[in-house]
């Protein structure tokens, strides 16, 4: 019993701001969801809600693809950390932030010169058309900052300072919060500008996120001391360590995100308010896995150390435990998208048609969340010990070859509309959480050196 306490509190003081900072991170897309779906009114109401979808499905994908080229990073960190290889720590932070300053400044150019092409892909209504791509192309300004913020945020959470990113993306929300406010609706007198101010209001916030943690990691006082040259260096060797590590997460996220691409463009059949519906059952998923992802990062630093610390059997312990405590929050999750489906989605609309078809997405989608646990938190462990193969692996089997073809077979073949969708979604996640427990749990990942 005291052992498990010991667990507990390890988890939780890692955990829980954690879980803070990443409810108010996605709270960013949340709020630009909920008032951009509260700015349609008329004949536009779900257009310019149908529009944040599209494109935050597509600024979600680039994200997490660009994540992937550094998600070694907490691996190598969080074992450099256990095996006190402070200048080791340096080395793999220079290399992995250099590295996506280039990378995500190259992506931004893509957006912005591929802009027509990449929205043409979905087939939209002209007007939905229009607010996608304005929303795309100004977001893109923000993915440098979002993309490096994940970088520096993920060296400290690696090194066991989860406070500090808490603290960044509370005050960075609360700017963007306002300054929704203030551009969507052209108060204060402000222009009144619709999901383009949403979108302004982001890359301002993701921009502080950025700042702020970059000012943070540099300071004298800071529990590793960091300098603006040792963020900036970058070494051949080591970039190959943490691709070594990284690659298939980067495969994973090539795969499973490409998938998302097909599976949105299925969605995008739904018609406005369908894609609309969707959208909003969407960032209610988002928010609702916060706890998951909190206690991934947790399971990933921790079972990282220990296994630095030669203690393959705590950190297998550690990670079951905080898949435990994650699946008991996240049913609760469950029992209130049973409840109050309807509600819910009276949050981003009031349009009656968005509500009815939305709210039962919300209820079929209650059910999926203990997987979503597993799956966050397991694939979240193996990552702390290297093992980056098998969530790769359950990635592409689950994308391509059950979320995407389900999807299709239920939307276009049996009709079942926005339904279908997420139907196929809890099948993907209940065979992949599944999966992944099975693989942390059969231990292979304690052999693999990094």
């Amino acid at each position: 019993m005291k052992f498990i306490r010991k667990m507990d509190y390890k988890i939780a003081r890692l955990a829980i701001p954690v879980i803070i900072k990443n409810l108010f991170h996605t709270l960013v897309f949340f709020v630009d969801t909920v008032m951009v779906g509260q700015y349609g009114t008329g004949v536009n109401a779900g257009v310019a809600l149908a529009g944040v979808g599209v494109s935050g499905t597509i600024l979600w994908g680039i994200s997490m693809i660009l994540q992937g080229f550094c998600m070694g990073i907490v691996s190598a960190v969080s074992r450099s950390f256990g095996e006190k290889k402070i200048e080791q720590i340096f080395l793999f932070s220079g290399t992995a932030f250099s590295f996506m300053l280039v990378l995500s400044t190259v992506v931004v150019g893509i957006i912005i010169f591929f802009q027509n092409g990449i929205i043409s892909f979905f087939n939209l209504e002209p007007k939905v058309f229009i607010a996608a791509r304005d929303y795309l192309v100004i977001m893109a300004f923000g993915i440098p900052f979002m993309s490096l913020a994940f970088v520096l945020h993920s060296i400290m959470q690696s090194i066991g300072d989860t406070v500090n990113p808490m603290r960044i993306v509370l005050i960075s929300n609360a700017v963007n919060v306002v300054l929704n406010y203030i551009l969507i609706f052209g108060k204060f007198g402000a222009p009144e500008m619709g999901i383009s101010g949403a979108a302004i209001a982001s890359v301002i916030a993701q921009l502080i996120q950025f700042a702020a943690a970059f000012i943070i990691l540099i300071r004298k006082k800071y529990r590793i001391s960091f300098s603006v040259s040792s963020l900036l260096k970058f070494r051949p060797a080591y970039f190959s360590r943490l691709m070594k590590i990284s690659l298939p997460s980067l495969i994973e996220q090539l795969f499973f995100q490409s998938g998302y691409i097909a599976f949105t463009k299925i969605v995008a059949t739904l018609g406005k308010n369908g894609i609309a519906a969707h959208r909003a059952v969407l960032s209610l998923e988002s928010l609702s896995f916060m706890p998951a992802v909190g206690c991934s990062i947790a399971a990933s630093t921790l079972v990282g150390q220990y296994i630095g610390k030669k203690k393959p059997k705590t950190a297998m312990a550690l990670g079951n435990r905080t898949a435990f405590l994650g699946l008991c929050v996240l049913m609760i999750v469950t029992l209130f998208f049973l409840l109050f489906p309807g509600f819910l989605i009276s949050i981003f609309s009031k349009d009656s048609e968005i509500i009815r078809i939305g709210a039962i997405a919300v209820f079929i989608g209650a059910f999926e969340q203990p997987f979503l646990a597993l799956s966050i938190i397991y694939s979240g462990s193996l990552l702390g010990a290297g093992d980056t193969r098998s969530p790769m692996l359950s990635s592409i089997i689950n994308s391509w070859f059950i979320r995407v073809p389900l999807v299709y077979f239920l939307v276009i073949h049996m009709s079942l509309g926005i339904n279908g969708v997420w139907i196929g979604t809890f099948f993907d996640w209940a065979v992949r959480g599944l999966f992944l427990m099975y693989v942390f749990n059969k231990g292979k990942w304690k052999k693999i050196k990094i």
